[in-house]
This record gives C-alpha cells, sequence and structure tokens, in this order.
C-alpha cells in the first residue's frame, strides 16, 4: 500500500505542477469537509445473485432483470446494467455536522462497469465537495482528479467514460482535497489493506 500511495502522489503532484503552469487551467474553489464525511457503499460482482465483494455491503443489494441494482443512502434505487465479472459501486457520503443539518448525503460515487462509467455526485449545496481519482491496478496509471460541478443546482454531476479494456481493475481514490493525499479510512479495506477496487 505505501509503495502504491508513493506512486500516486508522484504523479499526482506532477499532474498539479502540469496544471498550475497550464494558461488552460482553472482553480476551483473548495474547503475541507470536518470532520469528514461517513461512507455508506456496496461493490457487487454483476453476476446471478449480484454478490456483495468481501469488505463491503452496508447498502441493501438486489438482482434487476436487466443487472444489479443498489439502494443509495437517501433510499433511491440506482440501476447497474448487465457486464459478467464486472465489479459495480455506489458509494454516498453522509455528513454529521451542525450545519446546515444534523445528518445530510453530502456526496455520491458510482462505478458501473457497463461502458467504464464513472460518476461524482454532489448531492448538496454545502460549499463543498469530494473529489476522486481512479488508478489502473497493473499499469498504475491514474484517471482524474474528478469533482462535481459546484451550480445552485441541488445535484451536481460528473460523468466521465474512461473507454477501458474489459477486466481491467480499478482502485477507487478518494480525497477531500484535491492535492491531498487520498483517504484511506471510508472503507473496510480488504486483507491486502488497498482501497476499493472495481471492474470494468
Amino acid at each position: 500500500m505505501g509503495t502504491r500511495n508513493q506512486v500516486f502522489r508522484n504523479r499526482l503532484a506532477f499532474a498539479s505542477v502540469a496544471a498550475l503552469v497550464s494558461p488552460l487551467a482553472v482553480a476551483t474553489p473548495a474547503a475541507a469537509f470536518s470532520p469528514d464525511p461517513v461512507a455508506h457503499y456496496a461493490i457487487v460482482v454483476l453476476a446471478s445473485g449480484c454478490p456483495v465483494v468481501g469488505g463491503s455491503g452496508t447498502l441493501q443489494v438486489a438482482q434487476d432483470t436487466n443487472g444489479c441494482r443498489i439502494r443509495g443512502y437517501n433510499g433511491t434505487w440506482v440501476n447497474f446494467g448487465p457486464d459478467p465479472g464486472g465489479r459495480a459501486m455506489l458509494a454516498d457520503f453522509v455528513y454529521n455536522g451542525p450545519f446546515p443539518n444534523d445528518s445530510y448525503l453530502a456526496a455520491r460515487l458510482e462505478w458501473h462497469p457497463l461502458d467504464e462509467i464513472f460518476k461524482i455526485r454532489d448531492m448538496s449545496n454545502d460549499d463543498d465537495t469530494l473529489y476522486a481519482s481512479l488508478q489502473e491496478i497493473d499499469s498504475l496509471d491514474i484517471h482524474g482528479t474528478y469533482s462535481a460541478p459546484g451550480t445552485s443546482a441541488t445535484v451536481d454531476t460528473f460523468t466521465k467514460d474512461l473507454n477501458l479494456d474489459e477486466d481491467t481493475a480499478i482502485w477507487v481514490n478518494l480525497f477531500d482535497l484535491p492535492n491531498d493525499d487520498p483517504i484511506d479510512d471510508w472503507y473496510n479495506h480488504d486483507p491486502e489493506g488497498e482501497a476499493p477496487i472495481v471492474i470494468s
């Protein structure tokens, strides 16, 4: 895990410097959550019965006539189309603090193996957001850093079609601020202590 994070930090630092010197780079204002939001998530294999990957399962999972679905923290179901062997993920991040409410759904991550679609949603107008990056396990190539646009809409969504090779395994890295080290404590780590793994 230390080697993965060191490689990730080095590549992220290079990308950050490149963005600073680019005339097209635009800064995105954000504040850090304090305390960090609590994750409610599930990772499922898109197969018969929609088995839950070990270490996850805090959200309800059900089989659908056209794949699997996961029930979010707010009660809404998210459908994941059929992609045999792929691992789908839904992760809701709930902020427990004094403002603007005692508890509210702040952000959502979705990984759809069918067509390799990644979505990150800002679920509340709280002047904050989360950032995510995807890292291929074999090549260590990094995709991101992604965040939802900050607008006046109640829900903002950023969608990325990654067009990856079939069966590509990916780490999902999460950040409170774009240049921070990945947040490691939101997921019940597997025995190797890695970040969540999804598969295209």
